[in-house]
Formats: C-alpha cells, sequence, structure tokens
C-alpha cells in the first residue's frame, strides 16, 4: 500500500510516467522513501535488473557530491567505473580511488605507457591505504615476485610483502591469467 501511495504522489509531483527511463526514476523516487527495490520495479513496471543499475548509479553519485569530488570529473568516468569505489568503506577510500579512476582515464586519454602511469596513480592509493610511499622498509618498488615478473609495489607488514599492486590501463582485460600470481 505504502509504495501505491508514494507512486501515486510521484506521478501527481512529476506526471505520470512514459518511457522507461521515466519509470527508472519514479522507481529511484519510490526507493528513496523507503520502498524495496522489487516493490519499486513492480510498481513503475521496470526490471529489477535496471532499476539496480540506476539505484547503484544514484548511490554513487550521492556519495561523490558528499566527498566533495569535483562533478566534472567524477562524471568523466564510465558508469561502470563509477559504481566499483562504492565497495569502498570510508571515504578518503572512496575519493582517493575517484581520483586515482579519473587519473587513470586521463591517461589512458594521452596514452602514457604503462611504467610512468604506476607511481603517478598508485601512490595516492597506497597513502590512502595507510603506507608511506617513500618508506622503503614498507612499501617496495618494481618488485620481483617469480619467474622474472615485477610488480609495481609491494606493501609490507613487519618487512614482509603482504599486499602486491599492479597499474594496468584502464581498457585493460583484468581477467588475464597471466595478471595471476602463482606460488
Amino acid at each position: 500500500m505504502q509504495a501505491t501511495v508514494l507512486a501515486f504522489r510521484a506521478n501527481v509531483r512529476y506526471g505520470v510516467p512514459n518511457t522507461e527511463d521515466e519509470r527508472l526514476s519514479h522507481a529511484v523516487y519510490l526507493m528513496d522513501s523507503e520502498v524495496t527495490l522489487s516493490q519499486a520495479a513492480a510498481v513503475c513496471m521496470v526490471s529489477e535488473r535496471a532499476l539496480r543499475t540506476r539505484w547503484n548509479k544514484r548511490r554513487a553519485d550521492r556519495r561523490a557530491d558528499e566527498v566533495g569530488l569535483l562533478r566534472n570529473e567524477w562524471d568523466s568516468l564510465l558508469p561502470v567505473v563509477r559504481g566499483r569505489p562504492l565497495m569502498i568503506a570510508t571515504d578518503e577510500g572512496f575519493r582517493a580511488a575517484a581520483i586515482l579512476a579519473h587519473r587513470a582515464a586521463a591517461v589512458d586519454q594521452r596514452g602514457r605507457q604503462v611504467g610512468q602511469r604506476g607511481q603517478w596513480h598508485l601512490e595516492p592509493l597506497v597513502s590512502a591505504l595507510g603506507w608511506d610511499p617513500s618508506d622503503i622498509d614498507t612499501v617496495g618498488r618494481e618488485v620481483k615476485v617469480f619467474d622474472g615478473t615485477f610488480l609495481d609495489y609491494a606493501l609490507k607488514v613487519d618487512s614482509i610483502p603482504r599486499v602486491y599492486l599492479e597499474a594496468k590501463g584502464i581498457s585493460e582485460n583484468l581477467d588475464e591469467r597471466s595478471l595471476c600470481l602463482r606460488p
């Protein structure tokens, strides 16, 4: 009943939705009013998948505003990239990841080499994770891991590498088996 009443209010306020985009906007309005995703999708006659995508975009956009990201930089990111930082719990981490993604997109557009990309982009992330990039006892650069393979960074705890970071272009396939570490 609550979802139907809220849908009626949305129709009065914004007009009766005709297109799928308008129905999705109404469904997001309902979810803002604490209606469940399945209820909002049913009332507005949209797929739950499309609504989930729109809702995640709305949440990411709101969080970007809350942490003070520049709107033009945030909007320049691909939608799939904007959703990824939502998984980061802290605002500082979210902001650092979003800035890193924006810089990576700018670098890819200018066509820089991967080696140049690493330091410029990963150091803010390393700092946001709590490591000091200038401390060689806790952060190693160009670390040999196996078979002559080198990775950009090794983050150490008690002088033992615990996390490895490697910079890749935003358009590179991360599902390649060659990117996985082997013991």
